[in-house]
């Protein structure tokens, strides 16, 4: 004999979407709750995923994003900008100075000549400035044992060239 269930308003997607997607979803939710088999329509619902990981909006598909799609600006695995690693030394830097008048320049400068890939000229000036702006917020946050775990995967190994006489 099939069973039904009377009232699903326990599950708030019915109240803002009642499409057969959604209503697939939560016959499947509420059948694992109560710990019984789902009906035939997790085909259904396997479907419309189907088609969302093959790169449909599920907007399109559900009437609701379902928290699928990746929010607007910078995610959280994203890991850290070159910015913030240029950030985290001149950081360091004005750590070292104890924040002292004029140390912003002195730990700007710094930055520019321990970077091997920041040009030397008034462009690496200005690059870094604009790294520092953009950087500085995270950085300011961060204990010096964070900033040194930071940047230490960014270190480059000078070679050695040993004479041999």
């Amino acid at each position: 004999m099939l069973k039904y269930t009377r009232n699903q308003s326990r599950v708030k997607a019915l109240t803002a979407n009642d499409t057969p997607e959604i209503r697939a979803a939560v016959n499947f939710v509420l059948a694992v709750e109560e710990g019984r088999l789902p009906g035939t329509d997790y085909k259904l619902l396997a479907e419309a995923f189907k088609e969302i990981f093959a790169g449909q909006h599920p907007k399109e598909i559900f009437g609701m994003s379902l928290g699928l799609i990746s929010p607007k600006g910078r995610q959280l695995y994203s890991g850290f900008t070159p910015a913030e690693i240029v950030s985290a030394v001149i950081e360091i830097e004005l750590r070292r100075l104890n924040k002292a008048p004029g140390s912003a320049s002195k730990a700007i400068n710094h930055a520019i000549s321990v970077f091997v890939d920041i040009d030397k000229g008034p462009s690496g000036k200005r690059c870094t400035q604009r790294d520092w702006k953009s950087g500085q917020k995270l950085v300011e946050s961060l204990t010096d044992t964070e900033l040194v775990d930071l940047i230490k995967p960014y270190e480059v190994r000078q070679k050695m060239s040993f004479i041999l006489s």
